[in-house]
Parts: structure tokens; C-alpha cells; sequence
């Protein structure tokens, strides 16, 4: 079978909307992100009736970095880059002009940065995150001071954050610098102050938000080390229509971050998860209010992000058994690609992951303890192999970072320490290949599967350091045996199988291997230049 695994751009729809325009024949809308925290981002200039001879320009600050002098297409996808920006007010503008040189339309983006150059923490052109320039896979957990220590000296970890509660009396900004300074002292850094804060008032959604305390958080510690980006709120969608912070409230925690600090994104965790892998219109349409491509009535008609980053809870395995009709490899897989294209892959996506039931089974009944009222059966911790295939699957489907749940529980239904030693694998291996995890993508991102037991494996195709990387995953608890098409593949050639110590040698333009029930493998091809190809 023929699959297309999406790993930079998956687009099933195209909505265009004019933005302001000097002809009422030419329309002309830019989807991008906020410049505010980018490195560099990808412009995609939405085109529509315009002659063969009209001509794109793009400009930065008065210069000319884009032009195109004919032929343009429905859609041009413009580099932008800000490395070498100064603090103050910046303006991109692009026009489409005739043979003449009238101008048939034009829009304008400005904004201002309070940062020389790049962010200390920013968002590259591949929708990466950096760190001081250098590449960076977020893997964090809420813990205490001890627990987090160990985890960071186990190698388990690279990230952290605190999760305060209303019920926190003892929560200061005093005391979150605190833990912004046990960070620090160890070389990480913090994603907080994060979850159902105190700030936003009630314990309610959508209620009492203060953003005079975002504000006074912002303002005094986004100097401090030990900062990666903010997040106010976990899940702030979820919930009924009386307690849903709606997307312009969001959105409005995202303004106050980047008025305040250029130098550090804003996260928020999306709930409604298993939604984004449902077919209803009730479902989809719940999604589409809180993205890019379908919110805009909430902001007057433009199409805006809610925040730098993004990211969902999504657990195939607990769930399977809580919700076995949305829960599921390929369901999630779905969810992630839903979230990528109904914000046209303009931010990173992150997923929290878990280890284990969050709900225990104290009494021993065989039903999770919560919430409460629930009938749902616990389910047994995740295996090692469950464990490794969710981390790449999700790694597969655009997944830039996660957040691990640390569950503790004398009662032996928290996670097991093999999973924690899973956890150590995946940060080894992804350090090891985040150059290619986080890079750029083929030039034609499309792979030819042909699966010969009627399975489904899924592939993401990067390219860096002159090889070829082929992330892919079995979604299945079948075995399964996978024809790869490779254009370009020489008869002979020999494929490093990452991790395994072993290779496979390949056909005419294609090689075959075999995968175990949600089994992973990770191909690394040597690209003659100019020649090698993923697709057609």
C-alpha cells in the first residue's frame, strides 16, 4: 500500500480569506507563526488570481529577501530569518506586483523583540526548538527537589516543572523562583509555572484570570537561567462551555508573553485530546475552534495561533481500556496529525506520556480508583515495548518533546522502574539523533510502503549530514513484513539499522524488513548526492 507520512507540512484543507488588498481580483494571505520567539520560520503566501506575469517580493525591515519573477503558484513558501535582528519594532511586508509595478496586494506583519539576535530560547525554521541556538527535545516531569535531582542524574530526564494547585497556600513568586534556582543550579530548565496555577483566581477554568500576576512572573524572571518557556494553565479547553477559557483568552496569555519577553515561548497543553482522533463533527468541530486555520472568529478574522508550542494528552494504552473506541496507536497517530494541519505545522507539538495508570486500583476491585463515579478497568503499567513504541510513533507524527507523568504508589500500580530505564533509552537515542530527529525533511517527503500482511507501519524521512534517516514504526500488535521504496537506491547498498547491529542490503530502488508487533526501527541510508530520493 501506498502511505504518506507527513513530516513538515500536512494540509487537507486551504481556507483563504483576503487580508487587506489594493485590487479586489488579486488575494493575498500570509499563514505564519509569531515572529516574536522564531529563529527563522517558513512564510506560506496564499495566492489567488494572478497573472503569469505578476511578480512576489518579500521584505524584512526595508530589505529584499524573497522575490519571484513569474508563474507564481497558489501557494509560495518563503525562509524567513531573524538571526540577525536587533531589539525594536520589525515589519515584514509582501506585495504581489504587476508587469507595470502597481502593487495588486500587499500585507504587512510588525512586531517588536526586546532581544539582540536569537531568542535564548527560540523556534527554528523546522519548527525546532533551540536552546541557545543548539538543538533541544524537551523530556520533563513534575516532581519535588529530590526526585528531581535523581531523575536528572539518572539520565532520565532533561527538562523540569512544577505543578502548584490553588490548594499550594505556600505558593509565592518567591518560592517559583526558588525552584527556578534548583534548576539552574543543575543545568536544566523549567516549563511553568504550570498547572491550574492560583494566578488564573478560581480553580475554574476561565475564571478570574490575572494577568497583572502573569504580567509581575514574566517581568521578574525571564532573565533567570533556569526559565525554558511559560505555561499557565494545563488544559485550559477542557471542560463544559461555563468553564472553557475560550481561544481569545488564551491567546491573550500568549500577547502578555511576548510583550513582556521575546526571549521564551509560550506552551499550553491542549485538552479534548481523543476529539482530534474522532470523526464527528461534534469532535472536530470542538478541535477546530482552539486552531489556527479555523479559529478566527474568535480574533475578528484572523487567523492566529494560541501559542508558540502546543500539545495534547494523548494515552493509547491506559485508555484503550477506559475508551477503547478513540484510544489507539492509529487513533493517536490520527489526533497528532489533526493537531499539525488544523494549525498548518506553523509551531511544535509536543505529547505528555504515560506510565502507567494515573488512576490506581487500591482496593483491588480490578476498576481504576478515579474519577470519580467511573466504571473504568485499571490497566496494568505499559511494557517497555508499548512504552518505546509510543515514544517513536509520536516522534513519527511530529512530536517535538514530551512530558513524562511520574506516578509513585506502594501499592505496585505506579510505574515500574523498567520504564524509567525505557525513559533513559529514548533520551540517550534521541540526543544522539535529534539532528536528524529535529531536521530538515527530504525534498520530497513522501515514502512508498508496501506492507505484505495487511499491517500499518509508519515512516518520517529527514535528512542530515548528507544520510537519510527513516524513523518507522509498526502501529499494529501484528507482525508485519515492509517493502521500502527508495528512488535512487543503488542494487547492493548496505543500511545501518540504528541500534540493532545489524544492516539490511537493499534491492534495486528498495530494501525489506521485518517488524514484531509495535516494533520501531530507525534506517540510516548514505544520500549520494543529487541522486537519492524518498518517493516520487
Amino acid at each position: 500500500m501506498l502511505r504518506v507520512t507527513i513530516s513538515a507540512k500536512i494540509f487537507l484543507v486551504s481556507i483563504l480569506i483576503s487580508c487587506p488588498i489594493l485590487s479586489m481580483a488579486t488575494q493575498l494571505e500570509l499563514y505564519m507563526a509569531d515572529p516574536e520567539v522564531r529563529i527563522a520560520q517558513k512564510i506560506y503566501c496564499q495566492i489567488k488570481d494572478v497573472a503569469p506575469t505578476d511578480k512576489l517580493q518579500v521584505t524584512l525591515d526595508g530589505k529584499i529577501i524573497f522575490a519571484r519573477n513569474s508563474n507564481l503558484r497558489s501557494e509560495e513558501i518563503v525562509l524567513v530569518d531573524y538571526r540577525n535582528q536587533k531589539a525594536g519594532v520589525h515589519s515584514l511586508s509582501v506585495k504581489i506586483i504587476d508587469q507595470n509595478g502597481s502593487t495588486k496586494a500587499a500585507v504587512t506583519k510588525t512586531w517588536t523583540t526586546l532581544h539582540n539576535g536569537i531568542p535564548v530560547v527560540g523556534i527554528d525554521e523546522n519548527n525546532a526548538i533551540r536552546v541557545n541556538g543548539e538543538l533541544f527535545f524537551p523530556i520533563y516531569v513534575a516532581l519535588n527537589e529530590s526526585d528531581f535531582n535523581y531523575w536528572i542524574d539518572r539520565g532520565y530526564i532533561n527538562t523540569g516543572t512544577k505543578m502548584y494547585y490553588q490548594s499550594d497556600n505556600n505558593y509565592t513568586l518567591t518560592t517559583y523562583k526558588n525552584w527556578l534556582d534548583i534548576c539552574s543550579a543543575i543545568g536544566a530548565r523549567n516549563i511553568g509555572p504550570v498547572t491550574r496555577w492560583n494566578g488564573l483566581g478560581e480553580n475554574i477554568h476561565g475564571k478570574g484570570n490575572d494577568l497583572e500576576q502573569m504580567k509581575a512572573y514574566v517581568s521578574s524572571l525571564k532573565n533567570h537561567p533556569g526559565v525554558l518557556g511559560w505555561q499557565w494553565s494545563d488544559e485550559p479547553n477542557g471542560g463544559g462551555n461555563d468553564n472553557r477559557a475560550q481561544p481569545d483568552e488564551i491567546r491573550s496569555w500568549t500577547d502578555l508573553c511576548h510583550q513582556h519577553d521575546t526571549n521564551h515561548p509560550h506552551f499550553v497543553n491542549l485538552g479534548n485530546a481523543y476529539h482530534y482522533g474522532q470523526d464527528s463533527n461534534f469532535a472536530i468541530n470542538l478541535c477546530q475552534e482552539y486552531s489556527y486555520l479555523y479559529g478566527s472568529k474568535y480574533f475578528s478574522g484572523e487567523k492566529k495561533l494560541l501559542a508558540d508550542i502546543q500539545g495534547l494528552d494523548y494515552y493509547p494504552i491506559e485508555y484503550a481500556t477506559k475508551a477503547p473506541l478513540e484510544a489507539s496507536f492509529e487513533n493517536m497517530a490520527e489526533a497528532f496529525d489533526r493537531l499539525r494541519e488544523y494549525n498548518y505545522d506553523l509551531c511544535p507539538i509536543l505529547s505528555w506520556i504515560e506510565n502507567c495508570d494515573i488512576h490506581p486500583d487500591d482496593n483491588g476491585d480490578g476498576l481504576a480508583d478515579g474519577p470519580p463515579g467511573s466504571a473504568y478497568a485499571w490497566t496494568p503499567a505499559p511494557t517497555p515495548a508499548e512504552m518505546w513504541a509510543e515514544y517513536w510513533i509520536k516522534v513519527i507524527h511530529g512530536v517535538k518533546g514530551f512530558k513524562v507523568h511520574p506516578f509513585f504508589a506502594s501499592d505496585g500500580t505506579a510505574q515500574p522502574p523498567r520504564n524509567n530505564e525505557t525513559l533513559a533509552k529514548f533520551k540517550r537515542w534521541i540526543d544522539d539523533l535529534k539532528g536528524a530527529v529535529l531536521g530538515a525533511d527530504y525534498s520530497s517527503n513522501q515514502i512508498d510502503v508496501k506492507e505484505l500482511s495487511g499491517g500499518r507501519i509508519d515512516v518520517m524521512a529527514k535528512e542530515f549530514n548528507g544520510m537519510g534517516y527513516l524513523f518507522t514504526g509498526n502501529l499494529k500488535r501484528q507482525s508485519e513484513r515492509a517493502r521500502f521504496s527508495v528512488a535512487g537506491l543503488r542494487s547492493g547498498s548496505k543500511i545501518q539499522v540504528y541500534g540493532e547491529d545489524r544492516t539490511i542490503t537493499s534491492g534495486n530502488g528498495y530494501f525489506e524488513d521485518s517488524f514484531n508487533p509495535l516494533d520501531v526501527h530507525i534506517y540510516i541510508l548514505l544520500a549520494p548526492p543529487g541522486n537519492l530520493r524518498i518517493g516520487q
